[in-house]
């Protein structure tokens, strides 16, 4: 890994454990865990000629569960990350380490109600995350993807969006979003592709906060059933940016034909220009 790029990520390492440090005592903060940065693995994503990330908004707890039981709490897809528990500070191979166990997320057993979705319906076209989620058998693609989440990377129990349901959660609803980390972060990992699933009032958030975009940005494809759009991408930045809602899944709920329609359409009206590092419509 390019040595300035490993200086900007152990930077963020800080910043982001300094947050957990100051957070992780909170209501709805599921004890007894690390925050989660990304999901996978950040060298080959580095090294890929399209570079694309997945977007939520936090961690669920099923991440930490053995057995689809909440809060049964397990290492198992983060294993190492009870050493670092204690740690209020990292030091240079505490956050190598760190980055090793988040880049093996994908090489055992991923979270597969949430990614498989993703590397099977609709990114397959450009990039995978290096593990056939669907399939349950590690590979090498040529393009690896990785996940990052946006107000946070500490896992809650409701996830953020319900947080404010809770009555003894509204206090971390309303503090526990660091929108700033999330930008440094995005700006070190510069991705071709976004892909973002949430309310589109967040999504439209992200947008607004990290590229000044304001509330009339229309998308040029759409994927709509009879009540509403589902499914919207925009070229910004020269980026090629999609959202649509989750309910579960990213990307839901809408049919696997109308996501297979709408993403065969986005890549057949854009084009990826490798020389520039951009993304171009040609239809």
């Amino acid at each position: 890994m390019d040595e300035q790029i490993n200086k900007d990520l152990f930077r963020i390492i800080d910043k982001y454990w300094d947050d957990f440090n100051d957070k992780r005592t909170m209501a709805g903060v599921i004890p007894g865990f690390i925050p989660i940065i990304w999901f996978g693995d950040i060298k080959a994503y580095l090294k890929s000629e399209i570079k694309t990330v997945t977007v939520a908004l936090n961690p669920s707890w099923h991440e930490f569960s053995s057995n689809s039981k909440k809060l049964s709490l397990s290492y198992q897809r983060f294993l190492g990350a009870d050493s670092l528990l204690s740690k209020t500070k990292l030091n240079d191979s505490d956050k190598e380490r760190l980055i090793s166990i988040y880049s093996n997320y994908f090489c055992e057993d991923p979270y597969y109600d949430w990614f498989r979705c993703y590397d099977t319906k609709c990114m397959g076209f450009v990039s995978k995350y290096g593990y056939e989620v669907s399939y349950g058998y590690n590979c090498k693609p040529h393009n690896t993807a990785i996940h990052i989440d946006y107000y946070s990377a500490l896992p809650t129990d409701p996830v953020y969006s319900k947080l404010k349901d809770d009555s003894n959660c509204i206090e971390t609803y309303n503090k526990l979003p660091n929108k700033d980390l999330f930008k440094e972060l995005l700006g070190v990992l510069n991705p071709n592709v976004i892909l973002f699933s949430s309310a589109y009032k967040s999504f439209n958030d992200c947008m607004k906060f990290i590229y000044k975009i304001d509330n009339n940005l229309k998308p040029d494809i759409t994927c709509k059933d009879d009540k509403e759009i589902k499914l919207r991408s925009f070229l910004i930045d020269n980026k090629l940016v999609i959202h649509g809602r989750n309910n579960r899944q990213p990307f839901a709920p809408i049919s696997d034909k109308l996501k297979e329609s709408f993403f065969s359409t986005v890549f057949d009206d854009y084009k990826f220009d490798y020389g520039r590092l951009v993304w171009k419509k040609i239809k």
